[in-house]
């Protein structure tokens, strides 16, 4: 089976209203029978194979020359598709004038002509674009060319002078989206930048004179380019509030834009959320979140975007009450969010909501969330952070569960983690320091001697944070340890310490 036929992807991706308005189109026109026969017939297909299909539906008129009727019927579709939507953005409507232009220059009807002209590029120079106003602007030049009546304040030096100033600013613009694309492309493909060409190739990026300070732009949406490959380059370089400067650049260009160009304005938004979440300036991290819902209707995408940073707030606030409520809410959609993540935010969102009922105490929810990342099919693949993290965790909550009774094999355990880290090349300082002291643990009889072990580890572990602050789980680890040698709860103690 092969859903790679591209007019049965394009059947599949209309929704309920424009197959219904083909399906009305068709009928009308008695010629159009065959080709409502075989939408109909390639819309009931869960996937297709052009073979069983020729099958199925041998006594169908449409399967004589199928491979044409298919080609005219993807053309009827697109055709309804342009139909529908013609006329709905501005650029439609210049492109919609364009097509006007030819036929009143060939009737010689020029003052209707110079008033559509006038008109579209008036729009086209709010919503900048310059490669319409440039077809505007020749079409403008033939027409005064042409006319013999002579009738206009604007001579030919005028428009030329015009349209060369345009071009400049097309030729801006096409530059800075060039190389926008070109640092995205890096950064897709190597988000981490592990390969030294890719690190080669984007430092060779950041010099580009375009990207230098105190640039003065000809376009409002060049400057927004601008805006945004400096952000991105200096969050790579991890410059972090300095990326945050050109966020709040950013997501005021996009705001003045928003009407005509919503989803710049919510990509805006999105960075913005990261840059804050980077620099820990959280201030208007819920009003920004609130934008983002109004500005999008999709559930997934809600339950995506705006729960997993509004779980992040919630944990950095210690606002745990909070958390739990998305934790909840999250989980009640799981089965439909799952397959809609990426592999990283399905792996943050799987250790967010472990470390969260963890704080909490409850470990049969720590466990389930743990088996989420542990059995997560894209994650078999890869080496990441949190994957193996979340296994060198996992002897914390082991130990705790056999602490309160459950028949835990904590040594098996202990080999197991130690295997999967040696073998993924992860056996460092600080998960040799983990699975030592553990061992230490399983063999400590009185309570006395547990609690040495784990003054030991707290120590040897902010040994290693001076060097390494930022491993996965340190930080949780050495509250662990602190939990247990203080006889008070991890939340207790993240309260204390950090309040609201």
């Amino acid at each position: 089976m092969s859903n790679s036929d591209s007019l049965f992807q394009l059947i599949k991706t209309l929704s309920v209203e424009e197959k219904r308005q083909f399906t009305k189109i068709a009928k009308i026109n008695k010629k159009d029978a065959v080709y409502e026969a075989l939408f109909k017939a390639m819309d009931k297909q869960q996937a297709y194979d052009e073979g069983e299909f020729k099958k199925k539906h041998i006594n169908k008129a449409f399967v004589k020359n199928l491979s044409n009727r298919k080609n005219q019927l993807t053309d009827k579709l697109l055709d309804l598709l342009v139909g529908i939507n013609s006329g709905e953005t501005n650029e439609a409507k210049i492109k919609h004038t364009l097509t006007y232009l030819p036929v009143l220059f060939e009737r010689k009807q020029f003052v209707l002509m110079r008033k559509k002209i006038n008109s579209a590029k008036k729009i086209a120079n709010e919503i900048e674009q310059f490669y319409l106003l440039l077809e505007l602007i020749e079409w403008e030049k033939k027409m005064i060319w042409n006319d013999n009546q002579k009738k206009y304040k604007k001579n030919i030096e005028e428009i030329i002078l015009e349209q060369e100033k345009v071009f400049k600013a097309f030729n801006e613009q096409f530059a800075f989206r060039n190389l926008r694309r070109r640092l995205s492309a890096i950064n897709r493909r190597d988000v981490m930048f592990e390969k030294e060409e890719n690190v080669q190739a984007f430092n060779q990026l950041a010099e580009n004179r375009l990207l230098d300070n105190n640039q003065t732009f000809l376009s409002k949406e060049t400057e927004m380019h601008y805006c945004y490959i400096k952000m991105t380059s200096l969050r790579i370089e991890q410059s972090y509030q300095d990326a945050l400067t050109y966020s709040k650049r950013l997501l005021e260009i996009c705001e003045g834009r928003k009407t005509d160009y919503p989803d710049d304005y919510e990509l805006a938004l999105y960075t913005y959320i990261i840059s804050c979440d980077l620099t820990h300036s959280l201030e208007d991290y819920l009003i920004i979140l609130e934008q983002i819902h109004e500005n999008r209707c999709n559930e997934l995408y809600l339950l995506d975007k705006i729960n997993f940073h509004k779980l992040r707030y919630f944990l950095s606030k210690n606002q745990f009450d909070n958390a739990l409520k998305i934790a909840k809410l999250v989980k009640n959609k799981w089965v439909e969010l799952a397959p809609y993540l990426s592999e990283s935010r399905y792996l943050s969102f799987s250790f967010n909501f472990m470390m969260l009922y963890w704080i909490l105490g409850d470990l049969n929810q720590t466990q389930n969330w743990m088996i989420c990342i542990r059995s997560y099919d894209k994650a078999k693949s890869r080496k990441d952070d949190i994957v193996l993290a979340t296994r060198l965790f996992e002897l914390v909550v082991s130990y705790e569960l056999q602490e309160r009774g459950e028949d835990i094999d904590f040594d098996k355990k202990i080999d197991t983690v130690r295997k999967t880290l040696k073998n993924n090349r992860q056996f460092q300082t600080f998960h040799q320091t983990v699975l030592q002291h553990c061992r230490e643990l399983n063999r400590a009889i009185s309570k006395k001697e547990k609690i040495e072990i784990i003054i030991s580890l707290e120590n040897d572990l902010q040994k290693i944070e001076k060097d390494q602050p930022k491993l996965l789980c340190l930080e949780e680890i050495i509250l662990w340890c602190r939990s247990k040698i203080e006889g008070r709860s991890i939340r207790l103690l993240l309260e204390d310490s950090k309040p609201d």
